[in-house]
């Protein structure tokens, strides 16, 4: 935003912006209730759910999908 050389983008970034950070976070509801359903009794941690998700119901190519993704992140 700070080198934006056309006022016209900024007006589509005010819509679509927010409209990306909706469309990202469609999943963490899905996948959040999925994880506290199938690991209810179980100690898996919450953040870990997008990778147990995919191993406990055995979809490894899923899985290494999901930890290549991750592996992006920086860890704490």
């Amino acid at each position: 935003m700070v080198e934006n050389v056309n006022e016209a983008h900024i007006r589509k970034a005010i819509w679509l912006f927010p409209l990306y950070l909706f469309a990202i976070n469609l999943f963490v509801l899905p996948i959040a209730l999925g994880g506290r359903l199938i690991f209810a009794n179980s100690e898996v941690d919450a953040d870990m759910f997008v990778l147990a998700l995919p191993m406990a119901k055995h979809m490894p190519d899923l899985a290494l999908l999901v930890f290549l993704g991750d592996c992006r992140r920086p860890s704490a």
